[in-house]
Formats: C-alpha cells, structure tokens, sequence
C-alpha cells in the first residue's frame, strides 16, 4: 500500500515539476534545448504539457528567426507565442513576448527605413502601431509587477526590467521622429520614456549598492550599461537627449563596475566572460562612441590596445575595432604615421581574422566588378531606371577611395570594358561610364560574366582584397 503510494505521488508530482521548470525557463529567457520528455502524468496534464512543448518550440525559432535576419517569421512566431500565453494567462510570459514582438516591430521599421524597398504607408503604419500597442502592454505589466512586488530585492529586479521596456519604447518613438506615421505627441514620450528609465537605473544600482548586492547582480547591471550606450550613440546628435542622459557617464559607471569587480575574479560579471573581454565590450562602446563623434583618432588609439595587449578578441569588440583602425586609415588620406606596407599587412592580418568570425562586418577593402547582360527588350522600361540609380548609389555609397571597380558590358550604344583600379585614381571615368552602360541593354550577343570572372583572376588587386561581382541580367 505504502509503494502504491508513492508511486502514485511520483507520478503526479513530476509532470508538474516538469511544467514549473518549462514556465520558469520561459520566464527566465533560457530556451535553448528542447522540452524534457513528459513520463505519467494525467490526461489533463499531458494537454498542458503538449500546448507547453509547442509553446517551447515556437519561442525557440522565433528567437532564430530574429538573429538571422528573418524579421517576417520572428514576428508570425512571436504572435503564435502571446496567443499561447495568453491562454495560459502567464503574464510574465505575456509581457516578455510582447516587449520581443516590439523590438522586432522597431527592427522592421529601421530596415524599411534604410531601404528604397520600404513597406507602404499603410503598412508601415501598421507596424509601428503594433509596436506600440506591443510596448504599451508589456510596460504596464511591468508596473503592476514592480508595483506588486514587497520582497525590496525582487522589486529591484522588476524595476530593472519595466526601465528596459521603457528605455525600448523611448528609442522606438525617438527613431520614428521626421516619420509621418510617428504620433504627434512622439517626442514627448520618448524623452519621458528615457528619462523615467534613467531614473529607475540610478535608483536601483543605488539601492543594490547600499545593500551591498551590487557585486552580485554585476553581470545584468553591466550589460544593462552597455546596451544603453549601445541605443544612446545612434541619437548622439539630439542634444536634448545628451542633456538627460549624458553618454560618457554611461561609459564611466561602466568603468567603475568593471574597475570595482576587476580584483574578484569569482564575481558574477566575470564568470559567462573574461575580465579581459569585459574590458573588450566597455571599450568597443567607447569606441563607436568617438566615432560617431568622428574623433577617428581616438576610436583608432582605443582600438589598438586591444589588438596589442590581448591574446583573444570577441568577435563583436573585433569588428568595432578593425573598422576603426581602417576607418582612420581612410580619413588620414595616406599620412598616417607608419609605412604603406605595414598597413597592408594589417589588413592581411584583419583578413584571416575575419574568416574566423560568424557574422563578418568588417570592409578591409574589395574589388567589385559590375557585369551587365540585360537583354533589349527592356530598352525604355523604367526598370531600367532603377538599375541605373542603385548601380551608382552601390558605386557612391559602398566603394571605398581604396577600393578597385572594374566593368564589363555590352550594349546597344557599344561595349564597354574598365579594368580593375582604385576609385581614387579613376573615380570620374568609373563613374561616368557606370552610368551610361547601365542607361542602356545589350544584344546578349558576349556574355559579360566570364570576363569579369577573369578579370578577376588577372588583377593583382583581388590577391589583396575580396573580389565581388555583380551581374546584372535578365535571365
């Protein structure tokens, strides 16, 4: 009898820690593996059990949907993630969804916004109301938190997470200002958004601070830092912002936490990464910091100490770093205070160092070559317009005064051929028969890509560079 029941009590208490540990996962943003398999368990429990392993799965590829790009499918999962939550009625769940959904919302507003191919206006209307609505609810249910909570430590956590949210929803409304579809009130908001935040932050390092818990919580405040930085460069120009909230402070509270933290190696800010590659993250923010101010000399001096003094560097701090170095290189137009070859093999260094990197970023130096086979039956369409206006905004926008062009093409006012060389030597005549080769079509008579591809393999330029070719054609 005594076996039978605790049997029986195994099996109904079990399937209920499982789901507790999944809710908490969910909670706690740790959705990496896949849910445990359900053993016993009732009927009832094994219905909540598979809403819960669906749940767990779409916040899985929602959450790689988002870090690949793919902004389209982070946003259908997101939604199918807060329609399961509200089902459950997790308010945690709900509010954490919500702020995501939100974020990816100010993600696809920047993109469109940064591309010729945006969404139509009701479209984009439609986005940033959605992403509002989405921040406005995750904002209030961290108020209802915060303002619920008694234990003082569990309200300082839930006053670290409604700033986030406020912090979000003021870097949404400040980038939608000059946008037709920003509200009237817009900057309004945000600025009370960023400064209530800013508040909520001060406070509650004050308070683990004088509590002594700082050390502790060292890690979360840290990057809390950093990724105010991180949101605060991309407005450095708003001087109203820089008078609420001043970027080199930031950068300074920073340095205190590491400098405070640096002599306990066992502290929770060192123990997901080193104390060097804290150091590599403050320094990347100071970095991009300088050069959104174009101080390029100063990003170049903070970058180089990480490439002299460290044995490893993170991927991010490296590419900060790389471009500013090269970023100097291009503003000081030669004359910069070592030789010529010693650039070049920099750049051969950043090169292999790159090829290591997940997510490259870095422009080391390209050769590009146009290669143009577009067939005369579009002579005269407005197509053609436009492959005209985005050739020579690539050309203008993306190329580099060290950077090699080369052109292949033919068409129906003749053919046309530029071989590999540097932008600042032969920028007018790159540019100018860019211009006319793509205002007209070709017969398809020589196709144009084999002899851009060896034009590739002939220039000693592309033995130094990326080479990159870009055929346009018709099919």
């Amino acid at each position: 009898m005594v076996l039978s029941s605790v049997k029986t009590t195994v099996m109904v208490t079990e399937p209920v820690i499982l789901l507790l540990q999944v809710i908490q996962d969910i909670n706690n943003r740790e959705v990496q593996e896949d849910v445990p398999p359900l053993r016993g368990g009732s009927k009832e429990t094994r219905q909540v059990y598979n809403s819960f392993a669906k749940l767990y799965k779409i916040v899985q590829i929602s959450n790689t949907a988002f870090f690949s790009g793919n902004l389209s499918w982070a946003c259908h999962f997101l939604n199918d993630a807060i329609r399961l939550f509200r089902k459950v009625d997790d308010k945690k769940a709900i509010g954490v969804a919500c702020n995501n959904l939100a974020n990816v919302c100010y993600a696809q507003i920047h993109a469109h916004h940064n591309c010729d191919a945006g969404l139509n206006t009701s479209e984009d209307f439609g986005v940033v109301r959605a992403g509002l609505e989405h921040y406005d609810e995750a904002i209030a249910i961290s108020e209802i938190e915060f303002e619920q909570a008694t234990c003082l430590v569990t309200k300082a956590g839930f006053a670290y997470e409604l700033a986030d949210r406020l912090f979000n929803r003021g870097m949404f409304l400040l980038a939608l200002q000059g946008d037709p579809d920003c509200p009237d009130d817009g900057r309004v908001r945000a600025l009370a958004d960023v400064s209530r935040a800013r508040d909520l932050d001060i406070d509650t390092r004050e308070f683990l601070l004088a509590h002594k818990l700082l050390l502790e919580h060292s890690e979360a405040v840290f990057g809390r830092i950093i990724r105010r930085i991180h949101g605060l460069i991309s407005f450095h120009r708003d001087e109203e912002l820089g008078e609420l909230w001043a970027l080199q402070e930031l950068i300074e509270d920073a340095d205190q936490l590491l400098l405070a933290a640096w002599n306990e190696p066992v502290a929770p800010l060192f123990q997901r990464c080193s104390r060097t590659g804290r150091l590599q993250q403050l320094e990347a923010a100071a970095i991009r910091l300088e050069l959104s101010r174009d101080n390029d000399w100063e990003a170049a001096r903070l970058a180089m100490r990480m490439f002299a003094e460290d044995e490893y560097l993170m991927e991010g701090s490296f590419q900060v770093a790389a471009n500013a170095l090269l970023r100097y290189s291009r503003a000081t137009d030669g004359a910069m205070p070592f030789t010529r070859t010693t650039f070049q093999s920099t750049r051969s260094d950043f090169r292999k160092m790159l090829k290591t990197c997940k997510n490259g970023s870095v422009d080391i130096g390209k050769c590009l070559i146009f290669a143009l086979e577009i067939n005369k039956r579009w002579e005269g369409d407005p197509i053609m317009d436009r492959i005209n206006a985005n050739c020579l905004r690539l050309y203008d926008e993306c190329c580099n005064p060290e950077d090699s062009m080369g052109l292949v093409a033919s068409t129906t006012r003749g053919s046309y051929s530029l071989n590999l060389s540097t932008k600042s030597e032969n920028e007018g005549l790159q540019r100018s028969t860019l211009d006319i080769a793509t205002s007209g079509t070709s017969g398809m008579g020589s196709p144009s890509l084999p002899f851009a591809v060896q034009m590739v393999v002939d220039a000693s330029a592309s033995q130094e560079n990326d080479s990159y070719v870009l055929l346009v054609a018709d099919g």
